[in-house]
């Protein structure tokens, strides 16, 4: 998907339960991963709130794209 995504110059923003660094050190330019876990939580735990936790995780992640896009402009 992110090398597909490339090809037309678009963002990816990948949503994971947690991003380590050794994800972040092949991560390309075009992409972004972007943890749903705020911190420490116990598998089931993620599981039972996962969709409280997704949705957080992308309205966080909206908010930065649209402060970065006001900025862009200012």
């Amino acid at each position: 998907l992110i090398r597909r995504a490339s090809e037309f110059d678009r963002p990816v923003w990948a949503f994971a339960g947690r991003v380590t660094t050794d994800a972040e050190k092949w991560c390309p330019s075009n992409a972004a991963f972007v943890p749903i876990v705020d911190g420490p939580i116990s598998l089931e735990q993620a599981c039972e709130s996962a969709s409280t936790l997704v949705r957080r995780a992308v309205l966080r992640t909206a908010r930065l794209a649209l402060m970065t896009d006001f900025l862009s402009k200012s």
